[in-house]
């Protein structure tokens, strides 16, 4: 890595900030919404949907819809809860690119990811995400080993903190006969909203520490 220890603290707490800081987060949380759509999107198709669309609103939320010939408790439930849950889990494979000495590998992989999102994104607004997230990959190749390695550490704490942020404010929201990610999941596979929220909860907790662990091994 070539990051030193000094360093990458100063970036994992300006990237914990972004997530924090309400103002901040408030743009930190559009490429989190972009992950999470895009968990949709991949286990949409998996399970057998076509013709996936993705919206990314100004006001940070986002939205996939795809058609099936077939339907499913255990499908609707399934991709509800692969939203919320990839961001984490992104974020834990940005750091394990990291640590494991492919860093360009990771930075590719971002930029594949932000590839698929933009060619089904589907609004003006969308597009201009795609954009800024796509020129902040390009800019970290331009710049060399130690942006790209900054971009990841920065993309792997907003995605883990980011996602437990997301779920967290969805969990305190909640309102009867609503159809948020984790009450779609509750009417599709039976255990409460708030049991599958807490279950997010811990997936992206996880996911964080186990990325700041690995990360800090490598210092």
């Amino acid at each position: 890595m070539e990051l030193d220890a000094g360093v990458l603290a100063l970036v994992w707490l300006a990237a914990a900030a972004l997530v924090v800081v309400r103002p901040a987060w408030r743009f930190a949380r559009y490429p989190v919404t972009a992950v999470h759509e895009f968990g949709h999107l991949v286990v949409a198709l998996a399970v057998g949907g076509r013709g996936a669309r993705i919206r990314l609103r100004a006001d940070t939320s986002g939205l996939t819809t795809w058609r099936t010939t077939r339907n499913g408790r255990f499908r609707s439930g399934l991709i509800a809860l692969a939203g919320p849950g990839t961001p984490p889990l992104v974020g834990a494979a940005c750091a394990a690119a990291l640590v494991g000495g492919q860093a360009t590998l990771g930075l590719l992989g971002l930029a594949v990811l932000v590839g698929i999102v933009s060619v089904v994104v589907r609004n003006l607004w969308g597009v201009l995400v795609c954009i800024a997230l796509a020129a902040l990959c390009w800019l970290a190749w331009r710049q060399g080993a130690v942006a790209t390695e900054v971009l990841l550490v920065v993309t792997a704490t907003v995605l883990c903190l980011g996602g437990l942020r997301a779920v967290a404010e969805e969990l305190t929201s909640l309102q009867p006969g609503g159809t948020s990610d984790t009450q779609v999941a509750a009417a599709a596979l039976w255990l409460p909203a708030r049991v599958w929220g807490a279950g997010l909860l811990a997936w992206a907790l996880a996911g964080a520490v186990w990325a700041a662990w690995r990360i800090t091994t490598v210092v």
